[in-house]
């Protein structure tokens, strides 16, 4: 399975949805929003994430019955937000620890 991940400068929020309910949005937004405080990253409201979500699901034709949900927040204060299918892992997720920093920059 080839799962591409977002680059860049911002702040990476993923959660799980059932059947087109998000689990723990308000979490999600809360710990994004405490993350843009840090960074000084502009942020948009509670609201307006809220209302994307729910207008992007209600968009969907067959809504999932698992799903994930990207939320990206950008340091110019855009957000994107995808709703894919959630395919569970075939083999297990392997961690690797570096003891220096990397910058890919």
């Amino acid at each position: 399975m080839n799962v591409q991940f977002p680059e860049g400068n911002g702040i990476f929020e993923t959660l799980k949805t059932v059947n087109g309910e998000p689990f723990a949005l308000g979490r999600h937004i809360a710990r994004a929003k405490r993350s843009a405080r840090i960074l000084e990253i502009p942020f948009p409201t509670e609201y307006e994430i809220r209302s994307s979500v729910a207008d992007l699901l209600r968009s969907e034709g067959e809504i999932p019955e698992v799903g994930r949900l990207r939320m990206t927040f950008s340091n110019s204060g855009e957000f994107e937000l995808i709703h894919e299918n959630l395919h569970p892992w075939s083999i297990p997720a392997r961690l690797v620890l570096l003891d220096r920093p990397v910058d890919e920059m």
